[in-house]
């Protein structure tokens, strides 16, 4: 897959494919179908993700994708929920209140 260099795909199997921009950075990808509905997935860099790497998170994916699940909005729901916890835990100190100057929803009061 290194020889790569052209841009465009090359493709590996099993839906892992290497993508090469005309910038020449290259990335894995994973082409997936739900609901007949053709996705990519970025699987993550060349220079970071090696040949094995790629073909094992292509692995990790596969289940889901084969029980009908999506990946993706699995990953955005999940992001969503962290970041939404993540905000109501630094708008509110142990007792509940929200932070002096900031309303329930952890937003700056300005006005």
């Amino acid at each position: 897959m290194r020889k790569c260099s052209a841009p465009g795909v090359c493709i590996d199997g099993g839906g892992l494919r290497l993508r090469v921009q005309s910038s020449g950075s290259r990335a894995w990808i994973m082409r997936i179908a739900i609901r007949g509905i053709a996705r990519d997935i970025g699987l993550g860099p060349l220079a970071v993700l090696s040949l094995a790497e790629a073909r094992a998170k292509a692995n990790d994916i596969r289940p889901a994708v084969n029980e009908g699940r999506d990946p993706v909005a699995e990953r955005r729901s999940e992001g969503r929920t962290v970041e939404r916890n993540r905000r109501d835990l630094t708008a509110m100190d142990p007792s509940g209140a929200p932070h002096e100057g900031e309303d329930r929803t952890g937003r700056a009061n300005l006005h």
